[in-house]
């Protein structure tokens, strides 16, 4: 309980930090100028694209899952909308997890299983954006710090996919040679999507889909604002907000989210008031979108938020989240 307690808080002050630092010198009169010049149907266009991209993950996910047994549709929709919903809400990134318990819950899907096809929808996430960004690098001229910012990036996550492969392997030899030990099955079963070559470069091409369908929502809240950005410019604001991520902060990426899109909007020489004022539109609109459709789907499936939200933490306190 501590260690949780601590993860929290320290959350909390990391998206504190980084609030206060997006939010000095801001021109608050930017925001309503913004909001009075918004072009209505760009901003519903870029919530539907953006919704789209996430309705692309579930059947990415039953890619991943695609074993000996088979993660349903209805289980993966359920999964990605609900468990990205815990993550708005939800300290500690604990919608994950809730995924994980989702695909137990309705496919037989064991949480560590389900869990380790969610570390590897992570690196698909990386490697993809990394193409794209490569891709941006390609077609614009951008200064040496960025470059070498993606290309180490885009390296650690091939290096840690490298080191993945070598463990799958590991793991796989040792399920041969014991039968009982069904803790290697489950992490074996969950890594399933590494078996065939063009399994993987399957999930990674619906991967690039996806990221780039994601990035197409960008755009169109961007042009919506006044803010006219190319498709492949988008490509490197969503790598670095990819970046972002990673830190650990409070619930829905509050501060780091924003902060992501000063920096990257910088890039492109848009003035902070106005990125800031356009990130936090979008930030707004991303949270809603998905947290009202997970909530529709835990309506839809009879599901208590209070003991969903129970059996969760006691997961967590199996793996001492």
């Amino acid at each position: 309980m501590k260690k949780r307690k601590y993860y929290f808080w320290t959350g909390v002050i990391v998206s504190s930090v980084f609030l206060y630092i997006s939010f000095s010198n801001f021109d608050f009169k930017t925001i309503v100028e913004v909001l009075q010049e918004v072009k209505s149907l760009s901003l519903i266009g870029g919530v539907i694209v953006f919704v789209l991209s996430y309705f692309l993950r579930a059947p990415r996910w039953q890619m991943m899952l695609r074993g000996s047994n088979s993660l349903s549709f209805k289980a993966a929709i359920a999964g990605v909308f609900i468990g990205q919903f815990g993550n708005n809400v939800l300290p500690w990134r604990l919608g994950d997890l809730w995924r994980a318990v989702i695909a137990r819950k309705m496919d037989g899907f064991s949480v560590i299983a389900a869990g380790t096809s969610l570390l590897m929808e992570k690196i698909y996430d990386g490697l993809s954006v990394f193409l794209l960004s490569i891709i941006a690098l390609l077609s614009f001229s951008f200064k040496k710090d960025i470059r070498d910012s993606i290309i180490t990036f885009g390296m650690g996550v091939v290096g840690f996919l490298a080191l993945l492969w070598v463990f799958y392997l590991f793991v796989e030899a040792r399920t041969r040679r014991s039968e009982k030990d069904s803790i290697i099955k489950k992490v074996v079963e969950g890594l399933s999507s590494f078996k065939k070559p063009g399994v993987f470069l399957r999930i990674l091409f619906f991967s690039v889909v996806i990221w780039t369908v994601e990035s197409l929502s960008f755009m169109l809240f961007f042009n919506s604002m006044g803010i006219n950005l190319k498709l492949l410019e988008i490509f490197i604001i969503v790598f670095i907000l990819n970046f972002a991520m990673i830190i650990p902060a409070a619930p829905a990426n509050v501060g780091t989210f924003e902060y992501a899109i000063v920096i990257s909007a910088s890039i492109f020489s848009i003035k902070k008031s106005m990125a800031l004022s356009a990130g936090l539109v979008i930030h707004f609109l991303r949270f809603v979108s998905i947290s009202l459709l997970g909530l529709v789907l835990l309506y839809m499936f009879k599901m208590s938020f209070k003991e969903e939200v129970q059996e969760v933490e006691k997961e967590a306190e199996k793996v001492e989240i």
